[in-house]
């Protein structure tokens, strides 16, 4: 009796939800005046939005009850410029690269980009037409600019010069404009289609595993400083020369081919296949890129800092920042700060304006004994914060590196220990504010130091204080 109580109690309170939320219902209907029996009778639909070649657009009908509703319009695809380079579409007028240097056919008929001049621009787009003749070349060297991110190539262009790139270490992506019979791009490859050869990568590129790319042609990778990695397809038969010279980062390869690439690739520690260890790359959780091996490489840097505060280490090791590492970031950075673990710097590791970059230490020992390839090109040296000033060699130093201090034209005075067996080539050339060197030991001891070549070359009209005493 008491279950079938709580039954009818349970379906009564179920029954009286249901008219509360009909009922709420149609407070709301009646309180927007909507009418429960009327049917929309809708316009015609109208553009409220052209749509482009890249981009869609709405169009919009409405009810004689002043409601409205919308529904996008595809957008029309890729242009079609006519000799104006105005889309015969959509009317969109190309905005082409105004620094390209464009050379006509003798035959007047067409023309070829020949050059570029130094406008620094991060984008090239090459138009289909100049002076209302077609483009349909690029020669070799023409887009000689570092700092272009984007190429496009429109669907006119029929030949393309090997190493139409002189200097793209920046290059990041290439896409070639539908309707070209010759090129397409793809995963930021340009390839020529009848002989499916890769004639131009980036730092970007995926060469395409589908048997589209057979060969990889002449000077492809030529300067893409930035690429560190490459997995070269099974399909591919034939690696060009030079194909990737100048490639000094290219630290490892991943070979699916029959090919034997051991001669390919000149800086590469890590050539492997599938049967292999894998890849011994990977970035960490601040975006630093390393090679993990016996000897560790700091390789580049993928975050936004302006400031980089280099990791103490890799993985628990020591590790050399790799040539060119920072490449990229030359006019990006404003300083850095070189932990203890570092044991050696490659060269170049920035680009364009490197001495103007402050370099932060807080070991002196450990900065001695760094391994440099080549000189930094410091300049502005600090030590916990301040110019490099008063330079006092740590007693435990027993051999100051090559370039160690080359080119720190703070240093006033040098306070050298008698435990220093060496000063090595270059150690402080440059150093032209240097008025004082201030030696613990004897001058016979001073005689004895094997100095290397110019350790002290161009340097500041310096005097030699023997046996020093003071701190």
């Amino acid at each position: 009796m008491r279950k079938r109580s709580l039954l009818a109690l349970f379906t009564a309170l179920l029954c009286f939800l249901c008219v509360f939320v009909l009922a709420a219902c149609d407070e709301d209907d009646v309180g927007n005046g909507a009418d429960p029996t009327h049917t929309h009778a809708w316009g015609e639909w109208t553009t409220t939005t052209p749509a482009t070649c890249t981009a869609a657009g709405v169009q919009t009908r409405t009810c004689a009850c002043g409601e409205s509703e919308t529904q996008p319009i595809a957008a029309m695809g890729e242009h079609n410029y006519n000799t104006s380079n105005i889309c015969a579409k959509c009317g969109y007028v190309m905005q082409y690269s105004s620094s390209l240097v464009f050379e006509c056919n003798q035959e007047g008929t067409a023309y070829t980009v020949v050059d570029m001049i130094a406008e620094n621009p991060t984008s090239i787009i090459i138009p289909n037409y100049y002076n209302e003749l077609p483009v349909i070349g690029i020669e070799r060297g023409a887009l000689d600019v570092g700092v272009v991110t984007e190429l496009l190539i429109p669907a006119s262009i029929t030949v393309i010069e090997d190493s139409p790139f002189d200097d793209g270490y920046a290059l990041s992506h290439i896409r070639v404009e539908k309707g070209n019979e010759v090129y397409y791009s793809a995963n930021d490859c340009l390839i020529e289609k009848a002989s499916k050869t890769l004639i131009l990568g980036c730092k970007n590129s995926v060469i395409p595993t589908d048997g589209s790319v057979i060969a990889i042609g002449d000077w492809a990778f030529t300067g893409c400083v930035n690429l560190t990695s490459i997995t070269i397809p099974a399909n591919v038969m034939n690696i060009g020369r030079y194909a990737f010279e100048a490639c000094e980062k290219l630290i490892e390869v991943c070979n699916y081919s029959s090919i034997d690439v051991s001669g390919c690739f000149r800086n590469a520690k890590n050539i492997y296949t599938s049967s292999n260890a894998g890849s011994k790359l990977f970035v960490d959780e601040e975006g630093y890129i390393f090679y993990d091996d016996i000897n560790c490489y700091l390789m580049g840097y993928t975050g936004t800092d302006t400031v980089l505060t280099l990791p103490t280490n890799c993985k628990g090791k020591n590790y050399e920042i790799h040539e060119l590492a920072f490449w990229d970031l030359g006019n990006i950075i404003t300083s850095v700060i070189v932990p203890a673990g570092v044991s050696g710097i490659g060269h170049d590791i920035f680009y364009n304006g490197e001495s103007e970059i402050p370099i932060h230490i807080s070991d002196l020992s450990s900065w001695c004994n760094i391994d440099f390839k080549y000189p930094l090109e410091g300049g502005n040296l600090y030590l916990n914060g301040s110019p490099l000033t008063h330079l006092v060699i740590p007693n435990a130093v027993g051999n100051i590196n090559d370039y160690a201090f080359r080119g720190c034209t703070t240093i006033i005075s040098v306070t050298i220990s008698d435990n220093v067996q060496s000063i090595g080539d270059y150690a402080f050339s440059y150093c032209t504010g240097l008025t004082i060197i201030n030696y613990r030991g004897t001058e016979a001891q001073w005689n004895a130091i094997s100095k290397g070549s110019k350790w002290d070359y161009n340097t500041g009209d310096y005097t030699i204080v023997y046996n020093y005493t003071e701190d």
